[in-house]
């Protein structure tokens, strides 16, 4: 391979890295001890596709040393984030950065698909969140969050939810200035969750999504739409949903881009 990820002292290859002739006649412990000492390693491992289910679960194989600890620790941009590289997806450090950017001083947040933290720790470190509510539904990822929570000294103002966010957020009903959404391909069944969690003046929503290209501003349209909808069949009344700005984060697939739509909702005013 061409290229690779550093995290400490593991190397992180990319999906197929040496399966292939002539590699596959050389005994793997062999192999893979030479390719560390050859990459100055201690620890080597190789990406697979990711588990796109409700559990995104990762599917990275530790190759060396045999049976070896495959958790790593990183720091960026003043964050510590710990997790089990063969067992947790990694978040977008782009986007990461984003959400310490963002005006939540003082606010309620719930991110529905907390993962080890990704988005949590910006807004509680940085962007100074007064309270968040973290769900998540992988237990391997709460051990990191909790591990990431306390490691970044924000433990006591998060709350961690562990299941179903359907279920777990029953007793968040109107109570957050702003909800998290970044679960891909698509974010679409948090939704409703996400506006019944909105208080009663209102918030904002960051939507995660897989779109192609041709289909971005259909897309953009049909969430307004949508989320009204949501809002009058929850007996919430006549809300507006705009998208107030659109993130392209990176490309998924050819002309398919990971957007994040930062839509604000809003009751309507009379005879608005």
């Amino acid at each position: 391979p061409r290229h690779w990820e550093e995290f400490g002292d593991l190397i992180l290859l990319p999906e197929g890295s040496f399966q292939s002739s002539p590699w596959d006649l050389i005994a793997p412990d062999a192999l893979w001890s030479a390719v560390a000492r050859a990459l100055s390693a201690k620890r080597v491992a190789v990406k697979a596709e990711v588990d796109e289910g409700r559990m995104r679960q990762s599917h990275v194989t530790l190759k060396f040393p045999p049976g070896g600890d495959s958790w790593v620790q990183v720091t960026q941009n003043g964050i510590t984030y710990s997790l089990d590289i063969c067992r947790v997806i990694r978040g977008n450090v782009n986007e990461r950065a984003r959400m310490g950017t963002i005006a939540a001083a003082g606010e309620t947040v719930v991110d529905l698909y907390a993962g080890i933290g990704y988005f949590t720790l910006p807004l509680l470190v940085q962007a100074k969140c007064s309270k968040l509510f973290a769900c998540e539904i992988n237990p391997d990822s709460v051990e990191a969050l909790q591990r990431n929570l306390l490691a970044n000294r924000v433990a006591d103002r998060c709350h961690v939810l562990l299941g179903d966010n359907r279920e777990t957020t029953s007793l968040l009903d109107r109570s957050a200035h702003r909800v998290l959404l970044g679960l891909l391909p698509s974010s679409e069944q948090g939704w409703p969750v996400a506006v019944r969690c909105l208080r009663d003046d209102g918030g904002w929503l960051h939507v995660h999504e897989n779109v192609a290209e041709a289909d971005e501003a259909t897309w953009l349209r049909q969430l307004e739409e949508e989320l009204e909808k949501i809002a009058r069949r929850q007996g919430r009344g006549e809300w507006r949903a705009r998208v107030e700005h659109v993130e392209h984060v990176k490309t998924y697939a050819p002309r398919v881009w990971h957007l994040v739509a930062d839509v604000e909702m809003r009751p309507r005013e009379e005879g608005s």
